[in-house]
Formats: C-alpha cells, structure tokens, sequence
C-alpha cells in the first residue's frame, strides 16, 4: 500500500528527475540523501527488491484480475474498479487469456527504467518464468523476450535446447545467430518449468523436485535428471519396501541411484 506520504515521495522524485540539472552540487547531495531514504522506505515496506538479474523487481502486482476490455497484438486491456491497465503481452498468451468481455486473471511483471514504466503480462506463472529465464540472457531485453516468446512456446523452446538446435532458434523473429547461440549457452537445461509444461516428465518428477534442484545445483543438466528421476520413480513405483518407506528415504534412495545413473 502506498499511502499520502509515499505519492508525495513520488512526486519529489519525480520532479528531482526533471530538474537535476539545474541543481548545485550541494541541493544534488541534499536530494540524493533524501532519494536514498526514500528507496529504503520501499524497500523495507516490500514493494521492491533488488536482482542482480533483473534490476529492481517491483511486488506491487503479481497479477491483476478484472475484465478484460481489449485484446490486440502484443497487448491486452483489463479493467479493474474503474481503472484500465494497458498490458505488454507475449502473442503465445494472448489466446490463453480470457475472451473480451470475461473475467480474467493476468499474472504480472512491472518493468521500471529511465524511460518509464512498462506492465508486462502473461497467462501463467510458467509463461512468466520463460520470460525471466530469457531476460537472464544478455542482448535479450523485455520488449525482446515477449517477441521471441510469442514465436515459440516453453515446451517446444525447452525441446530446442535439449536437442541443440540452433537453426530452430534462428528463426525465432528478432533472434540472430549470436543470440541464438547466447540462448543456447545459457539456458540449456535451466528453465523454469513448471511439472505441467515438461514432457519428458509427469507427476513422479514433481514429487522430487528437491532432489532435481540438488543434482542440477551439482552441474548436470536438468533435463537429464528429470528424466532420470522419472524412470527410476518408475522402476520403484511397485517395490513395497519403497513404497512404504518415508519421503526423506524415498528421497535418499533416488538421489543415489540418479548420481549412478547420470555419472555413468
């Protein structure tokens, strides 16, 4: 909540942005130590954090539920108790989102910069984490993310990258043989996906998701364990002794037969 006091810090902050060239080093010292204690207001009422990701992350929205007023390329308006927000939105999500005129959820990402602010939405947490997995990518901004992700979709990306097909990723609008390979380099086997979005995995993987994040925080690639885990989930699935055993030694026991597996 941003009450009185906080618009009026908004106001000074912005109005410092429009005349900090007219100020003398003192009245700039002066306004810095006030911009800092501003910040750290925010901070400590968590409607931000820093990311050495992506900057400063606003908690503001997670996500906006209204009714949705508009639907355009790459946009989507929504209306909520009289207020209509003016959403970026990847062409990939823009079927997935409510039809004009329905209820509709849209889950969120506020982009701030020394050009503005920009509202970014998508049709799922997974569509969200695609598009923090490509703002990790350098050369890769949000205007670009959204672009890529409206030509490709999470599923068909992660299968891109675990097959090392670059040609695919090059024909991704606005993505060049160089960005390609960057995307390549740094995402293979690291996306976020949710246990829904992966093919090579069902349920039996998502009931392990601790010992996945241990043994890809060890090196190897995420697909290939998930896919490890999968199998050996299965193989286990109709041992009694397994099966009675508890989720911490179920745990034990496919971890260890995973590090065989995939060091072999």
């Amino acid at each position: 909540h941003v009450g009185l006091e906080m618009e009026n810090e908004f106001c000074f902050v912005r109005n410092l942005s429009k005349n900090i060239h007219r100020l003398g080093n003192l009245q700039i010292w002066q306004a810095s130590v006030k911009l800092n204690f501003f910040l750290l207001h925010l901070i400590r009422s968590n409607v931000f954090h820093y990311d050495s990701n992506f900057g400063i992350i606003f908690y503001m929205f997670n996500s906006l539920t209204g009714t949705i007023t508009g639907k355009f390329p790459q946009k989507v308006f929504l209306m909520t108790n009289g207020i209509e927000w003016d959403l970026t939105v990847p062409d990939s999500n823009i079927e997935k989102i409510s039809s004009v005129g329905e209820t509709g959820k849209i889950y969120t990402y506020l982009q701030h910069s020394d050009q503005g602010m920009c509202l970014f939405g998508f049709a799922s947490v997974s569509d969200r984490n695609l598009f923090f997995d490509l703002l990790k990518v350098d050369g890769i901004g949000p205007k670009a993310a959204v672009k890529i992700m409206g030509s490709i979709s999470t599923v068909e990306l992660a299968r891109v990258l675990d097959e090392g097909d670059v040609g695919r990723l090059e024909k991704v609008p606005g993505v060049g043989k160089k960005t390609a390979g960057k995307i390549l380099l740094q995402l293979k086997g690291k996306l976020t996906l949710d246990s829904g979005d992966s093919t090579s995995s069902g349920k039996s993987v998502s009931a392990y998701q601790d010992v996945v994040q241990a043994l890809v925080d060890m090196g190897y690639d995420k697909s290939k364990v998930q896919g490890a885990i999968d199998r050996i989930s299965r193989e286990l699935s109709n041992d009694e002794s397994f099966a009675s055993s508890s989720q911490s030694q179920k745990e034990d026991l496919i971890f260890k037969r995973a590090i065989v597996e995939l060091a072999s």
